[in-house]
């Protein structure tokens, strides 16, 4: 019987793709857990070296050598912003091959790139924002004509749990964030590092995007191995938005809940949609931050009591959805329509009194490039 075949493109990577901990809700389960009759391909595109057309052609031919020696039924595309142009989504179109666009960074407004996707590819999978999903959803309807089987929201994370798991350790680190330390986090960072020294609260800041650039990226460099470890010493994890005003489901609020931490994170409309209540801390403000950490570093059964129930809601929610990516790829490859985890149906029952009101709102997300992405794309 013929093997189904995958091609995976990664568009996000800064080091080596298989040592850096990006991508993991997909990049696992496609490279560790697919079933015997699958057979998936890796293609890096390395968009953060195209600088120039020529640039560009060289990726571009890269991906085409990619293709002809896989051949495959259905070309999975990590996406974070502006990371993959319309240009090769057209080049993939003439192959036949079912295009499934995962996107796990959208921006704020929806622009070319973001838009190129639901003009030239079959699937979009939006994982990182209801907000940015909704607008996709009716722009693909309203603007496209196409059916809304062809935008689905899922922002579960099947992470392995040889790695994502809980483990008891002796607390560390008082107050930790992780990762990047772009826009506004970094901020947050600087009035953390400025106050909580003076209520004498240790802080730190580590899991840059790369070794060799620590000058705002992290004060401590965090390598993939160690990065769990360090979930499981940290008394309070924090977490934010990059852009003040994003509406965005961060990832590593599901990578901590799985892991068991208490999570303090920054308020908005996603979290409070997508997540029961009692299973993170939120805080409103820069003030409030501080107050919050002073409040829970004091109260360890109450961060604790919040915690489990995280992990526990986690768990429930995702213990047993490890065949998700399985099943899309063999919806995708059949021309069917995605699977909606139950999560997400939870989500969509929720919204359902606010959709007329969102309407409005979602259309005006699409912004003015949206409006002109088509005649631009074409």
């Amino acid at each position: 019987m013929e093997k189904l075949r995958v091609l995976f493109v990664h568009t996000e990577v800064y080091n080596n793709w298989q040592l850096e901990n990006l991508n993991l809700h997909v990049k696992f389960p496609l490279s560790e857990s697919m079933p015997g009759d699958f057979e998936v391909h890796d293609h890096v595109y390395a968009h953060r070296s195209v600088k120039t057309e020529e640039d560009f052609n060289y990726e571009f031919q890269r991906l085409v050598q990619s293709i002809h020696a896989c051949r495959p039924h259905v070309v999975l595309i990590s996406q974070a912003w502006n990371n993959f142009p319309p240009d090769a989504y057209q080049h993939l179109r003439t192959t036949g091959a079912k295009i499934v666009t995962v996107i796990w960074d959208t921006q704020i407004q929806l622009g070319l790139y973001e838009l190129g996707c639901l003009v030239y590819g079959d699937y979009t999978v939006n994982i990182d924002s209801i907000t940015n999903h909704l607008a996709m959803r009716i722009y693909s309807d309203q603007v496209l004509h196409r059916s809304y089987n062809c935008a689905s929201f899922f922002a579960g994370f099947h992470l392995p749990k040889l790695i994502f798991h809980y483990e008891e350790r002796p607390m560390k680190y008082p107050v930790v964030m992780l990762g990047s330390a772009e826009g506004y986090r970094r901020k947050l960072v600087e009035y953390l590092q400025a106050e909580l020294p003076q209520r004498g609260i240790e802080f730190h800041r580590m899991g840059g995007l790369t070794k060799h650039d620590l000058s705002g990226r992290a004060d401590e460099y965090l390598e993939f191995r160690n990065y769990v470890e360090t979930i499981w010493q940290s008394s309070i994890l924090l977490c934010s938005q990059t852009v003040e005003s994003r509406r965005q489901l961060k990832g590593k609020v599901l990578e901590f809940l799985a892991c068991g931490g208490f999570v303090l994170v920054d308020r908005n409309f996603e979290y409070e949609v997508y997540l029961p209540p009692g299973v993170v801390a939120y805080y409103d403000s820069l003030d409030d931050l501080v107050a919050k950490i002073e409040h829970y570093q004091h109260r360890p059964e109450e961060r604790h009591a919040i915690a489990r129930r995280g992990h526990q809601w986690f768990n429930q929610t995702f213990g047993q959805s490890s065949r998700y990516w399985e099943e899309l790829i063999r919806q995708a490859a059949q021309g069917g329509s995605l699977p909606v985890p139950t999560s997400v149906l939870d989500v969509y029952r929720k919204l359902q009194p606010f959709v007329g009101h969102f309407h409005l709102q979602m259309l005006n997300l699409c912004g003015s490039l949206a409006q002109q992405a088509i005649p631009q794309i074409k």
